[in-house]
């Protein structure tokens, strides 16, 4: 019988199955190489140095993959099998010596999720998403381990065991770092290759990275002369635009300045009339700006971003790491915020746009809540690991537990806001309430009071401060415009 007589006579549940075999190989991007981005593979926990979820403009979430080899490797969204892309390949390159290295830079792959997004996993291991409208956020800031100023990082580390403690905090929707990752780099100008990273933040963080999804905040030890290679491929949450110089830490211009050191403000909504704003103040440290300036120019750039974005919720709590009012330092030296204050000022005598309620910064290595009568309140959250700072301000501060004896002790220092201010009058600054802890490492929660709906018009906050074994140290209060702590 000539062959094609044959085919009619083949069983018609042998062709289903043949079939069915066919299209689960190309459906839903589950076979093992994906003709789109044949770098995906499916890889063992081992391959892996890190994954994660970040939060980005809008609230849209990424999953990030720090990988150990050349491939991307596979998720799971939903039990449905996915391929990642690459957001930069791995980077063995040396560069010149005016240039960040690029040595011992791994590849990191990324995904978008999608708002159906409920589970998630890579090779087994889950990546929880908390809720969408967020009510327990864990707050840290200034991790890693400061070498060679003497702090020992021999054993675990602080950031470690902060990070493990947190990570078990019931109900966790999301974490946010307010900035400052690591420390290990010598001096200025030593970029951080990926065991500094490594070592600082994404090997003792494992266990809070995979808790619950992070907001990142960049801070100075991002900045393109100390880590903004690593900021930009591995946190930074925006798509990676090749074309845009902002996202490039290896072309200085305008006398020195990387673009790669500034980038515009982007909003995170809670709810639908509260949102985060999230400000890059990696350039801002600890002298003036004037007009005319390539840093000054940018960031009156960025804080007319912010005015427009401030307008679209009813209450804003902006996330930045130096903040603009705070107390640290000797007594008849204090420093009392960052270079940032003069641009602030010079846009607005009052500082801040109208709608933020609450400012959450970190940069000094303490824990400190400052309540003024005509600015929002700030929190400074800079206590997550490195070598804490022993303010003789704030010690003596110590001195008055009573906060109707501390401040008129404060007042009587006569501190200067704004030293240096280039415009003048400079507004008035009074506090009405301060709390310390000085010499502690931890970690701040707050938790939402109230109706959980997206919608809910009341802001009504409790925060919580812990130490690194979760010992309850701080209970704060935030209603609308006014916060208050005790001691716990």
């Amino acid at each position: 019988m000539p062959p094609h007589i044959g085919y009619p006579l083949i069983s018609l549940v042998l062709i289903r199955f043949l079939l069915i075999v066919a299209l689960s190989a190309c459906g839903n991007g589950s076979s093992g190489q994906d003709s789109n981005y044949p770098n995906s593979v499916s890889v063992s926990p081992a391959d892996l140095h890190s994954a994660f979820v970040v939060l980005g403009p809008n609230g849209q979430r990424i999953v990030r993959a720090i990988a150990k080899g050349d491939t991307c490797p596979k998720i799971k969204i939903n039990e449905v099998e996915h391929n990642m892309v690459v957001r930069q390949a791995r980077s063995d390159r040396a560069t010149t010596p005016d240039q960040p290295n690029l040595d011992n830079l791994p590849l990191t792959c990324e995904k978008p999720l999608t708002p159906e997004a409920k589970t998630l996993s890579i090779r087994g291991k889950e990546l929880r998403l908390g809720k969408e409208f967020p009510q327990t956020i864990v707050i840290i800031g200034d991790t890693g381990c400061r070498v060679p100023k003497g702090q020992s990082c021999d054993g675990e580390i602080p950031f470690k065991k902060i990070a493990q403690t947190a990570a078990r905090t019931p109900n966790l929707d999301l974490v946010i770092h307010l900035g400052d990752y690591h420390y290990r780099q010598a001096k200025a100008g030593e970029h951080a290759d990926f065991d500094t990273w490594n070592q600082d933040f994404f090997e003792p963080a494992d266990a809070l990275l995979k808790a619950a999804p992070w907001i990142m905040v960049r801070g100075n030890r991002e900045s393109c002369q100390l880590a903004g290679q690593g900021w930009w491929r591995f946190l930074d949450p925006r798509p990676w635009q090749t074309e845009q110089p902002e996202q490039d830490c290896l072309q200085p211009f305008e006398a020195g300045h990387y673009a790669g050191d500034y980038s515009s403000p982007y909003a995170i909504p809670l709810g639908v009339h509260e949102q985060f704003i999230v400000f890059d103040s990696a350039q801002s440290r600890f002298k003036n700006f004037q007009p005319g300036e390539y840093s000054y120019f940018q960031y009156q750039q960025q804080y007319t971003e912010m005015e427009e974005l401030a307008q679209k919720a009813r209450r804003n709590i902006l996330l930045m790491h130096t903040p603009l009012l705070a107390l640290a330092g000797d007594i008849g030296k204090p420093y009392i915020g960052t270079s940032i204050r003069s641009v602030f000022l010079d846009k607005n005598k009052k500082l801040f746009p109208a709608g933020i309620k609450l400012v959450l910064a970190s940069d000094f290595h303490i824990w400190q809540h400052i309540k003024f009568s005509a600015h929002p309140s700030h929190f400074i959250i800079g206590f997550s690991g490195a070598q804490l700072d022993d303010s003789d301000l704030l010690k003596s501060l110590l001195n008055y537990p009573d906060q109707t004896e501390r401040i008129p002790y404060l007042q009587s220092l006569n501190i200067n806001f704004f030293p240096y201010s280039p415009i003048p009058p400079t507004p008035n600054v009074e506090i009405q309430a301060i709390d310390i802890l000085h010499q502690q490492y931890g970690y701040m929660v707050i938790k939402r009071v109230g109706p959980t709906n997206a919608d809910n018009t009341a802001w009504s906050w409790d925060a919580e401060v812990y130490n690194p074994s979760g010992q309850l140290l701080k209970n704060c209060t935030i209603r609308d415009t006014k916060s208050a702590c005790s001691s716990a």
